[in-house]
């Protein structure tokens, strides 16, 4: 199997909290503003903290369109990065329960 790179065990880390992954979800609807997110977290402190995380790690890009307009998005590179990453690890599990002697 490839090597893993460091960049996706960074993003690994970096959406292993509940509240990233709350983020990247509603992010998959489509382009939000800083405030609609707040809005709609369960939990609004720290989301531009977690934000800015997921943005430096290349998970999301930031848009700023004025100094009170910040929107972001998913950045669907970085996504599928993550999909390939995990469509490799399926694919080795599944050969090796293929070529199973037993």
């Amino acid at each position: 199997m490839a090597e893993r790179t460091i960049d996706i065990q960074v993003m690994l880390s970096i959406v292993g909290l509940d509240k990233r992954l709350d983020l990247l979800e509603a992010l998959a609807e489509g382009e939000k503003s800083n405030a609609e997110l707040v809005q709609q977290s369960s939990a609004p402190l720290g989301v531009w903290g977690h934000l800015q995380q997921l943005a430096e790690v290349g998970l999301i890009t930031k848009i700023v369109y004025s100094s009170r307009s910040v929107f972001y998005r998913i950045n669907p590179d970085a996504i599928e990065k993550l999909a390939a990453y995990f469509g490799g690890l399926l694919k080795v599990s599944t050969e090796e329960v293929h070529d199973d002697p037993a």
